[in-house]
C-alpha cells in the first residue's frame, strides 16, 4: 500500500469485502503526483500488482501488455496436524471503481503480445482472451494475418491455412500437433533486440509527455 499511496491520485485505492459482508477500504491522499505513469503488465501480474495496476488504470493511467492474472480474492492458509496445509478464500477485492477481476484480470488499454511466448492451450474452446490474442499474433507473424476480436471465422481460416501449409489436417481448430508446431515456428523467428511490450509502454509514455 505504501507504493500505491505514492502513485495513485487522491481517493480510494481498492476495497475488500469479507464473508461476513464487512468491507474495508484503502485510500490515497496524494494530491499532485507531478509526473505521468504508464503501467506494464502481463499474465503473471496478480494480487498486489493487480491492485496497484487497477487503481492506476481507474485513475486514468494506461496499462500496456496483456490481460493480468485475475486473482481478485484474498486467501489464508492453515497448517493441519498431519503436516499438510489448507488454503481457503476469505475475501474478494475490488478496484478503485468497483471492478472485480477474478478469473478475467485487467484488460490493457493497449494490448501488446510477445509472439515468442508459448501458447499453452491445445483446445479452441478452452482459450481465454490472452490465448486468443497470442494465437492471432503468432499466425500474423507467420504470414497468416488475423484482424478480428475473438476466435471467429477469420482466425479459423488463418489457422486452417497454416495447418495446410505444415501438412496437418485442416480443421481450423487447435490441437496438440498444431500448437507444438506453431510455438516452434514462432520461437524460430528472428529475435528482435527489444522487448516489444516495454517498447510499446515507453512509446505510450513518450506520447503523453509530448502532449
Amino acid at each position: 500500500m505504501e507504493t500505491a499511496k505514492l502513485l495513485v491520485p487522491e481517493g480510494k485505492i481498492f476495497s475488500i469485502t469479507y464473508a461476513n459482508d464487512y468491507t474495508s477500504e484503502e485510500f490515497s491522499t496524494l494530491k499532485d503526483r507531478g509526473f505521468p505513469v504508464v503501467v506494464l503488465v502481463n499474465q503473471y501480474s496478480a494480487s498486489a500488482s493487480e491492485v496497484l495496476a487497477g487503481a492506476l488504470q481507474d485513475s486514468g493511467d494506461p496499462i500496456v501488455g496483456v490481460s493480468t492474472y485475475g486473482k481478485g480474492v484474498g486467501q489464508s492458509s492453515s497448517a493441519l496436524t498431519n503436516g499438510s496445509g489448507l488454503t481457503f478464500t476469505t475475501s474478494n477485492w475490488y478496484t478503485r471503481n468497483g471492478h472485480w477481476v477474478a478469473g478475467v484480470g485487467l484488460t490493457p488499454n493497449l494490448f501488446i503480445v510477445d509472439v515468442s511466448f508459448p501458447l499453452g492451450v491445445i483446445e479452441s474452446e478452452k482459450m481465454k482472451t490472452n490465448d486468443t490474442h497470442l494465437l492471432q499474433a503468432k499466425l500474423t507473424a507467420l504470414g497468416y494475418p488475423v484482424t478480428e476480436e475473438g476466435f471467429g471465422p477469420i482466425t479459423q481460416l488463418a489457422l486452417g491455412a497454416y495447418q495446410k501449409a505444415i501438412g496437418l489436417e485442416v480443421t481450423g481448430q487447435l490441437n496438440l500437433e498444431t500448437v507444438q508446431q506453431l510455438n516452434a515456428d514462432c520461437y524460430a523467428l528472428p529475435l528482435t533486440e527489444t522487448d516489444v511490450q516495454w517498447e510499446a509502454a515507453f512509446a505510450e509514455l513518450k506520447g503523453i509527455l509530448e502532449k
